[in-house]
């Protein structure tokens, strides 16, 4: 029982080139894949008749047909690839003609899909274990959009499976492709090109669980800045709130040149009103000046004195301690100023008063 294999993959601008090399083998015999016999090359052809042209070229001609408003991205899917196939025991039941026709059905069914304006390519490959045909094409919207995500969704690509079988598939006793993870669709192509496909899903699963990982780091980092953000939002508001009025510096009052004007004033105000003014101001500003010099040094006090206290307790201890060591010293002094027989009396009367004392204690 051999299946239809309808595989889609997405490429970049970045890709297009490689891809244009591999579907056109343009390096000549490259060993990448050791299933490709250079001497059936010739029988490969392109179904889209575009073999003359450069890939990037067409794709970049395309998009600029679609007049977008804004500028492609360089990370932007500019073209995706239907890898159409089959196993070799499938084609080696067809004959060389039906084979061709297979594959002009296929891109018969794929042009109706996604448009035959948007076709760069359709190259069937005969020189490898397995025949298959690439067909390339941008991703545009029904409404002129390059949009590979909204062309290529999940759901399309499931029913691109049922509708290949149905207008494709069946006329050629195929079965309907097996879904992605049934563990069977290894079995329908069996060359190191599906390998190598299979490699390059790994790959864009693996970079697609990075990104997702990135992009959740990134909400994380924007609440963050949302948080301090709303707290400088909220202080320059609070600053705002405080100095809505401004306060001239002593170099502002300074600029003030009064002028005689007319009868001797300005705007009623005389020359000596303004002077007064500025001597008030000056003084309010050095008074101003003076306060909060004056706030600094009472709370540098404030914290001497608070530490003060907190050691305040030791202290006490340690000069209790001291004082107590300097009686005992003045009462040593005293002592040895006795007479010998005195403090011999002293010494007998103070050792069996500690006898007595231990005795009562037993």
């Amino acid at each position: 029982m051999s299946y239809g294999v309808v595989r889609v993959q997405k490429f970049t601008s970045g890709s297009v080139k490689g891809i244009e090399t591999h579907d056109r083998k343009g390096k000549g015999k490259s060993h990448s894949n050791p299933d490709i016999d250079f001497t059936k090359s010739g029988l490969n052809y392109d179904m889209h008749h575009a073999q003359n042209k450069c890939f990037r070229q067409t794709v970049n001609k395309r998009i600029s047909q679609l007049k977008l408003s804004r500028a492609v991205r360089k990370d932007a899917v500019v073209m995706a690839q239907v890898l159409v196939t089959s196993d070799k025991t499938f084609f080696d039941g067809l004959s060389r003609a039906l084979q061709d026709n297979f594959f002009k059905d296929s891109y018969n069914f794929l042009a109706n899909r996604y448009g035959k304006e948007n076709i760069i390519s359709a190259t069937v490959h005969y020189d490898e274990k397995t025949p298959h045909m690439h067909f390339n094409f941008v991703p545009v919207t029904a409404d002129g959009r390059l949009c590979a995500r909204d062309v290529l969704t999940r759901t399309s690509l499931i029913e691109q499976q049922t509708a290949f079988f149905e207008n494709v598939g069946k006329n050629y006793g195929l079965q309907r492709g097996e879904p992605e993870g049934s563990g069977k669709r290894r079995e329908h192509l069996e060359t190191a090109e599906y390998k190598k496909a299979m490699s390059m899903e790994q790959d864009m699963r693996s970079n697609a669980s990075k990104m997702a990982v990135a992009a959740q780091n990134m909400q994380e980092g924007i609440k963050v800045l949302e948080k301090q953000k709303n707290v400088l939002e909220r202080k320059i508001s609070t600053l705002e709130s405080d100095f809505k009025g401004h306060v001239l510096t002593a170099n502002d009052l300074n600029q003030i040149k009064p002028e005689k004007g007319l009868m001797g004033s300005v705007k009623n105000i005389t020359v000596e009103d303004v002077e007064n003014l500025k001597k008030t101001a000056f003084q309010y500003v050095q008074s101003k000046k003076e306060f909060e010099n004056m706030s600094r040094e009472c709370e540098r006090l404030k914290k001497i004195i608070n530490d003060l206290r907190s050691k305040l307790p030791s202290l006490t201890d340690k000069v209790t301690e001291v004082k107590e060591k300097e009686r005992l010293k003045e009462i040593e002094k005293a002592f040895l100023r006795l007479p010998a027989e005195l403090r011999e009396q002293v010494l007998t009367k103070n050792n069996q008063t500690q006898e007595r004392g231990f005795d009562r204690g037993r």
